[in-house]
């Protein structure tokens, strides 16, 4: 284990430090545009929270964030590649070559983790920007009505799971994410070109879930068990994935 810490710790320093550049540069953005618009626009005495993040570009500069994170762990696999390729290296170290897997896996996850935090933190201060500011006194704060937005706002719902069904849905969705690219460069590296159906079927239930999901509101009519049966072919394809990935690299097949 202390040999996997080793490699972990590795991974994570390598890209760790751009992903909190752009996890602050994400925050400061967003509440940036968020104080100009509350300068700039109008806003009815009733106005729900959620709704001023959305009209302040919250949503659109964390997804930009998020897939930014996404090109930042893709590099850092062909980073192994190119240079003195050490993907040789690695390979070579006396150490279970799952070991590798496994530490790209646990550096992605941190790196999805940091920004997730992020996005949460900017949140907080946007309420506390927007009903303690600049619109102190012209908005009549709404009880509860930074709880009410993670309840009401699609997006804030799914980044703060409500009950432990969420959670699971969610945790499936984000490591059947990471798992799924990480494992369409694994095929393309060793040439298993057959293993892209795999990535095909489950970044197809992936974007099922955040479009249906995250886009409906709190209440609407929810078609809950084929949300559970997507969750489980997820969970199923995610399971061949990290088989098969784990498979390639202790073959060798990846260099």
């Amino acid at each position: 284990m202390q040999k996997l810490y080793k490699l972990v710790n590795h991974e994570v320093k390598g890209i760790l430090k751009y992903i909190l550049v752009l996890a602050l540069a994400m925050l400061v953005l967003q509440n940036v545009i968020l104080l100009i618009q509350l300068k700039r626009a109008f806003f009815s005495t009733s106005e729900r929270f959620e709704d001023i993040l959305a009209m302040c570009g919250f949503p659109l500069i964390f997804v930009i964030a998020f897939f930014t994170v996404t090109g930042i762990c893709i590099m850092s696999v062909y980073s192994n590649y190119t240079g003195s390729k050490s993907i040789y290296t690695l390979l070579t170290l006396p150490q279970r070559r799952e070991f590798i897997y496994i530490a790209k896996f646990i550096s992605f996850l941190t790196c999805y983790l940091v920004i997730w935090a992020a996005q949460i933190i900017s949140v907080f201060i946007g309420y506390f920007l927007v009903y303690n500011t600049y619109l102190a006194g012209r908005i009549k704060p709404m009880t509860n009505g930074l709880f009410l937005a993670f309840i009401r706002s699609g997006l804030l719902r799914f980044m703060v799971p409500l009950g432990l069904k969420s959670i699971i849905v969610n945790a499936v969705t984000v490591m059947s994410f990471i798992s799924t690219f990480y494992y369409g460069i694994l095929c393309e590296r060793s040439r298993k070109f057959r293993g892209l159906l795999a990535v095909a079927a489950n970044m197809g239930l992936i974007i099922y879930t955040l479009v249906v999901h995250i886009g409906v509101s709190y209440g609407d009519n929810i078609d809950y068990p084929m949300r559970y049966i997507i969750t489980a072919l997820k969970a199923v394809i995610m399971f061949f994935i990290v088989f098969h990935s784990m498979k390639l690299v202790k073959q060798g097949s990846i260099a």
